[in-house]
């Protein structure tokens, strides 16, 4: 069979069309398309830098540049954001558009987006606007399963003295720092929240202020008070009995070594 000659300025080797693929090496010209017929193909005709896939008639994805698009607004560019494809998945009816810098997921399952280890770290230049009827979970089980393990509210805070672990942390009056916490004197006794980890002095730390945290050594009577004691950072179940020292309720213990942090801002000088 003799080579086919002038296909869209192509010449063709006649191996090729036998089925034989060994005689071409490159292919270089805009106008081929490659596919089982018109509606199922990849299409080279395009300009502007662009490869068109059509499946059933439909252009499903468009290569720009160093793009991957598709071809209408949902979905995402990726070449301005990645996805870890392995470790997001999205319930087989439900959707998430991606336009015009907005990401709306549309509900079909209770458990719609899922992240590859349990971790989504997301930052917001506005607000977080909830609609009606709809909350954000701290997450299930209720009571942490691991030692030093917490979930809540929390915030990071300049620390103006060590902390310890575990310890109760106050507002200090040194500006945006934060101390330990004790009842013996009012400049000290309202805590704000609990470290759930050590913070050097003037380090930065992360304080829970409302929320679950667990501690193997605590021994908690369960569906007891939690009070902020008059030694520096630790938390009690017995009210401040001294006079001239201060009664706060910081919590409430939900199992002997997990206990409910929801500091009251009020607080009752003993005398």
């Amino acid at each position: 069979m003799a080579d086919i000659q002038n296909v869209n300025g192509l010449t063709i080797p006649a191996q090729a069309v036998s089925g034989a693929q060994t005689g071409i090496t490159t292919i270089l010209n805009a106008g081929v398309k490659i596919g089982r017929d018109t509606q199922n193909l990849i299409d080279f005709a395009t300009s502007d830098n662009t490869i068109i896939l059509r499946v059933n008639n439909v252009n499903e994805v468009e290569l720009v540049e160093n793009s991957l698009q598709p071809t209408t607004n949902d979905g995402v560019a990726l070449g301005t954001v990645s996805l870890g494809w392995s470790d997001v998945h999205l319930a087989s009816a439900g959707v998430i558009n991606w336009a015009n810098g907005e990401m709306t997921i549309t509900e079909t399952s209770a458990d719609i987006l899922t992240v590859g280890g349990g971790t989504l770290a997301a930052t917001l230049s506005g607000a977080l606007t909830l609609p009606e009827g709809a909350s954000v979970s701290i997450g299930t089980p209720l009571l942490p399963t691991s030692d030093h393990t917490y979930s809540g509210l929390s915030a990071e805070m300049l620390a103006g003295g060590t902390i310890g672990a575990q310890d109760l942390v106050c507002i200090h009056t040194t500006t945006s720092e934060i101390v330990v916490a004790d009842a013996s004197a009012v400049a000290t006794a309202r805590a704000i929240g609990i470290a759930p980890a050590a913070i050097s002095d003037t380090a930065t730390g992360t304080v829970l202020l409302h929320g679950f945290i667990r501690d193997d050594s605590w021994n908690w009577t369960t569906g007891g008070v939690i009070y902020t004691s008059e030694t520096a950072g630790d938390l009690t179940q017995t009210a401040p009995t001294t006079d001239g020292a201060f009664v706060q309720i910081v919590g409430i213990a939900l199992s002997p070594d997990v206990a409910y942090i929801n500091p009251s801002m009020d607080i009752i000088e003993h005398a």
